[in-house]
């Protein structure tokens, strides 16, 4: 949910504002994100999967140049992102927790989880958008694990650990409900 011209109202009741838009939001949607702006200028990549969409170069950008400087002078609010990495392979059943229930704040999450099977591993992308999860096949070439959440005042510290968490390494394979729920999202999703 966007709250827009929040420049409209006196810096002093922006905070106010916004709760008893939360406080109307909330009882018919629990999960809705909602962020003010002014401008209707909304951080794109809370919306889009720009970096998947931009191939490295290995040469610093306009853009990267200018961000690094300051000289760039806009008038929207900017998304928190914590990346977390590991190595093995996941309990799918800590992993799906996660993406069910994100930490508060995180609005979107994306990234590849390994799942070992009796004979083999396999390596699904992950992607949720608010309350929607996506799991698909990954290509070969995907990274063991690696997740990206992304949302607005995140408590960075809380979202690392939560990560962490449902990213450490276990021996042997999965249980079989993890499978299950993980199987379930992947049918889902086609």
């Amino acid at each position: 949910m966007v709250v827009n011209k929040l420049d409209r109202v006196p810096a002093a009741e922006r905070a106010a504002t916004m709760e008893r838009f939360e406080s109307r939001i909330r009882p018919v949607n629990p999960h809705a994100y909602v962020v003010g702006v002014t401008a209707g200028r909304i951080d794109p990549t809370l919306l889009y999967d720009i970096a998947a969409a931009t191939p490295e170069s290995g040469q610093l950008s306009f853009r990267e140049l200018l961000v690094d400087t300051g000289a760039h002078d806009h008038d929207h609010t900017h998304a928190d992102s914590v990346t977390v990495v590991s190595d093995g392979c996941v309990d799918p059943d800590a992993v799906i927790d996660l993406l069910e229930e994100p930490p508060a704040g995180v609005y979107r999450m994306k990234g590849t989880i390994a799942v070992r099977y009796r004979a083999s591993t396999r390596r699904y992308t992950v992607n949720v958008v608010g309350p929607s999860v996506h799991i698909a096949v990954a290509p070969a070439q995907a990274q063991s694990n690696s997740l990206v959440a992304i949302g607005m005042g995140l408590d960075t510290a809380q979202v690392r650990d939560r990560m962490r968490s449902a990213l450490t390494s276990v021996s042997g394979p999965a249980a079989p409900q993890g499978i299950r729920r993980l199987q379930r999202y992947r049918r889902l999703s086609i």
